[in-house]
């Protein structure tokens, strides 16, 4: 009676943000008033990710807080390219072991020019990559797969679907079910002024929150994205797929063996579903949605 599951077993359960800019490239707010708001919102971790402005602010942590060090990269394309507009990339990592320092400008890295060798090159001193709103930036399909550095990609982004109606890559995080490349989906405000605050998270269930158990578990995939709902569990077992979340009304999975399925439909107050996969599927993911907000899995490999 085998179990396959994303998350761990025993752990608790921490609330974050991966994606933030301050005033320090963008006018936003002050690293340390950003801070505070997801503080007191009751987050357990955010980043500061500035657009090639490094940030290490652990100063800025507190008990049972802490304040991931980070940057976000950007490559843009000719507007004749037809391949899109952009790639962004954010990259966070644990403050005492990052080589940058806040200011840093990474130069060197950006010398580079193509997002695949600068995602090589922060993989290798330590980050976690993540690929930052690809229905917003229009990106080609094939010029996503290129850059298979990344951890994974945002599926919903909250900046981008308050201020262009392009927030969710759902098409994108989809694609993963056929591709053999470990793909892990997130949800982040990429907060650019004070309206954009609060709206898409992660949950992760860590042995710890310390900056090490809370990268080791989303490297495991054991999170999921969210823009409200909770979800609790999310497993495999004997040819089912088991789902446990927040209350909520609409209950769906996906597979590569099906367009998917609706197991759950305007049924308020619902917390589980069980989904019977079909045999010939070789992957499995969840989605939750109670009025507007919505949470997803990570993809359990069958």
């Amino acid at each position: 009676m085998s179990i396959k599951r994303t998350l761990i077993e025993s752990g608790k359960w921490y609330k974050g943000n991966t994606h933030l800019h301050t005033t320090l490239s963008d006018g936003t707010l002050e690293p340390a008033e950003a801070v505070a708001i997801y503080r007191n919102a009751g987050y357990s971790f955010t980043a500061v990710t500035d657009h090639w402005y490094y940030g290490n602010h652990r100063y800025l942590e507190s008990d049972g807080f802490l304040v991931f060090a980070g940057m976000e990269m950007d490559t843009k394309f000719p507007r004749d390219h037809r391949k899109g507009f952009c790639h962004h990339v954010v990259v966070i990592a644990d403050p005492e072991k990052t080589p940058y320092q806040t200011g840093d400008r990474l130069s060197d890295v950006r010398a580079l020019g193509d997002m695949t060798a600068m995602v090589d090159h922060m993989n290798e001193c330590g980050h976690l990559c993540i690929y930052a709103h690809p229905t917003w930036s229009h990106i080609k399909m094939e010029e996503y797969d290129k850059i298979n550095g990344c951890i994974g990609l945002e599926v919903y982004n909250h900046v981008c679907e308050i201020e262009a109606g392009c927030g969710y890559s759902d098409a994108y995080y989809n694609r993963g079910l056929w591709e053999d490349r470990f793909q892990l989906c997130f949800a982040s405000d990429d907060a650019h002024g004070a309206e954009h605050f609060l709206g898409g998270f992660i949950g992760v269930k860590a042995t710890s929150l310390t900056y090490s158990d809370i990268l080791e578990a989303i490297r495991a995939g054991s999170f999921y994205a969210s823009t409200g709902p909770e979800i609790r569990d999310f497993y495999v077992q004997d040819g089912q797929a088991y789902f446990e979340c927040s209350p909520c009304s609409d209950i769906c999975f996906y597979t590569d063996a099906t367009p998917g399925a609706y197991i759950v439909r305007n049924q308020p107050g619902t917390t589980h579903a069980t989904y019977t996969l079909p045999k010939d599927a070789s992957g499995v993911y969840a989605i939750c949605r109670e009025g507007e907000g919505r949470a997803w899995t990570q993809i359990i490999r069958l």
